[in-house]
């Protein structure tokens, strides 16, 4: 019975160390929730924004804040907001609207880095604007 006992204590640590080792760790990098505001701006706000990262000296937590505060203030339509979303599941989003896993780890280092991020698409159907998409924790 003792003999049994072991074997079955050896299986379940042996089962776990398999577990762990093959575990994503994108999945389980990052425990953080972030909040996502949504939006679609015109194309000449669009470009007046890239004209404002284009002038920073540097990227950081307020520059983006500041991008973002204009990006709000002239949004036109489609707004939105929702807390609670992990990294995965941003991770999961670029890549399901054609971001490719080099850009989608940028774009996730980014946000870990600075903590806070604005990434843009294009409008699923009015090419005349631009949805900007800004995530912090």
């Amino acid at each position: 019975m003792k003999k049994r006992k072991v074997v079955v204590l050896f299986a379940i640590i042996i089962s776990l160390v398999g577990f762990i080792s093959c575990s994503d760790p994108s999945s389980s990098e990052d425990n953080t929730i972030y909040k996502v505001e949504v939006g679609a701006v015109s194309n000449s706000t669009y470009n007046t924004a890239i004209n404002k990262i284009s002038n920073w000296s540097e990227v950081n937590y307020m520059n983006i804040a500041s991008l973002r505060l204009y990006l709000f203030n002239n949004t036109i339509s489609d707004y939105g907001s929702q807390t609670g979303i992990t990294l995965s599941e941003i991770r999961e989003f670029l890549l399901s609207h054609g971001f490719s896993n080099y850009k989608t780890n940028i774009q996730i280092e980014n946000l870990k880095t600075v903590g806070n991020n604005i990434i843009f698409f294009y409008h699923a159907y009015d090419s005349n604007k631009t949805i900007w998409m800004y995530i912090t924790k």
